[in-house]
This record gives C-alpha cells, structure tokens and sequence, in this order.
C-alpha cells in the first residue's frame, strides 16, 4: 500500500487572520492523518512546535515553517509513524526510483554497440543538472 496523507489543517482555524488577544493564549496544533501499511486506517500526526513563540508574528512563522517541512518531509517518502524514511533497494528498480537513478540502473544493464553506450551515458550526464 503507498503512503498517503489527509490535508494538513492547524487548530484554531483562524490562525492566519485572527486577532492577538484572540490568538496568542490558545495553543495551536497541526494536525493530519497518515495511511501506511502499518496504520490503513489512518494515524492521526499532531505537531505542537510552535507553542513556545512568544509573539503572534513569531508564532504564525514558525507554523508556516512548520507545515512546509512536514509536506516536505511526507513528499520525500517519510513515515512519521515509524519515523523512518523508506530503504533504497540499491540496483532495483521500483516506482520509488528516482527518474535519473532508473537512467543510470538501466544503463548499467543495456547490451548495445559501444557507440550506443557512449550516446546514452552522454545524453543521463546532460540530463543530470534538472534532476537535482
């Protein structure tokens, strides 16, 4: 089962236009659900970081900072259940591989003319610099 996650929603909603008198005192939390193998039916993942600001400014930054790591982290393939990323199966492709290391993996199996080869290991080290 591939990994997926439900949308990421902060507690109180009003975090972004809300007034600091309104704001400042209640504690905020990002929260989401994540389904795995581990969990099919979903873990709910909360994030309590931003608490400690002081000021509603600083508290609104790093809730943004916050959600663009977990997004971030999440999109690169991280289980926050087993707070793990997933293991590279080094020489085998899978839907995980990365575009440029399947080019490369497939390179080192291709049987063809020299020349070939030549051209096709030319044309991954052009490619290489828009994959990164």
């Amino acid at each position: 089962m591939a990994t997926k996650f439900t949308q990421i929603i902060v507690t109180p909603r009003n975090w972004r236009t809300g007034t600091k008198s309104d704001l400042l005192s209640k504690n905020w939390i990002i929260s989401y659900y994540f389904y795995s193998d581990i969990a099919p039916k979903g873990k709910q993942i909360r994030i309590k970081g931003m608490n400690r600001a002081k000021t509603l400014e600083e508290k609104r930054s790093l809730t943004r900072q916050l959600i663009e790591n977990e997004k971030n982290l999440l999109l690169s393939g991280y289980d926050p259940i087993s707070k793990s990323f997933p293991e590279l199966n080094n020489g085998e492709l899978s839907p995980d591989t990365f575009f440029i290391d399947a080019l490369e993996l497939a390179y080192e199996k291709i049987e063809a003319s020299p020349h070939h080869i030549k051209q096709v290991k030319h044309c991954i080290a052009r490619l290489k610099p828009f994959f990164k």
